[in-house]
């Protein structure tokens, strides 16, 4: 399971990438998703004992970013739970396909960020502020926010992703520098899962080392 995410981490692409992101839903859940960015990079800092400027800067770059050191945002499902009410962010236990609401959520935290990245690195280092402290110091700019009308709202039903889909086993073989056959459950071009016992060790290795994780399962 472990290597599953690290896979995930390194090559999951969004989709809808191309597509033009709502700016009035990315306003609607900016704040939401700004209060899950400050819980998440807390608890990465505290995991990683990271302390010094540079180390606590590294995770406040990509944690807004799906190829960052968290599947957090592949796990957020926008909802909205009543007609005509306002947007809510749901978390589920598995991280999801990286579709259009994967990238509204992406720059809502961005959005949410921007020109508090400095600050927030500088509350993280003083090692006493709670995750809620830092929800409140840095996520009011976008809490305080007046919400533009919401127009249009469709939802994407959340679809859990357990490896990587048939279609990207060609860039994930280029990437990784495997000659041989990879193999893919599923019948059809995006609807598969990679095959891990079809990965070599060496790989697997490979992957892991950039994680910064071992691998039980591969063999001495």
């Amino acid at each position: 399971m472990e290597l599953l995410v690290a896979l995930l981490l390194l090559f999951c692409r969004t989709n809808a990438a191309s597509a033009k992101i709502p700016k009035d839903v990315v306003a609607h859940v900016a704040c939401d998703v700004c209060g899950h960015a400050m819980r998440e990079v807390f608890n990465i800092s505290k995991e990683q004992g990271a302390t010094n400027e540079d180390d606590i800067a590294g995770i406040v770059d990509r944690l807004c970013s799906i190829r960052g050191t968290s599947t957090w945002m592949l796990q957020l499902d926008i909802i909205r739970p009543v007609s005509n009410g306002p947007l809510r962010l749901k978390k589920h236990e598995e991280p999801g396909r990286c579709r259009k609401e994967c990238s509204i959520v992406q720059r809502a935290c961005s959005v949410s960020l921007d020109g508090q990245e400095e600050n927030l690195v500088r509350r993280l280092q003083d090692g006493e502020t709670s995750a809620l402290e830092l929800e409140k110091g840095i996520c009011q700019h976008a809490c305080k926010a007046k919400l533009p009308a919401l127009s249009n709202w469709k939802d994407e039903a959340f679809e859990a992703k357990r490896g990587l889909d048939a279609d990207e086993l060609a860039e994930y073989k280029h990437k990784l520098g495997i000659e041989g056959e990879v193999n893919s459950f599923g019948s059809g071009s995006g609807t598969g899962q990679l095959d891990m016992e079809s990965v070599p060790d060496a790989t697997k290795r490979a992957v892991q080392d950039a994680m910064g994780k071992p691998d039980k399962s591969v063999g001495d």
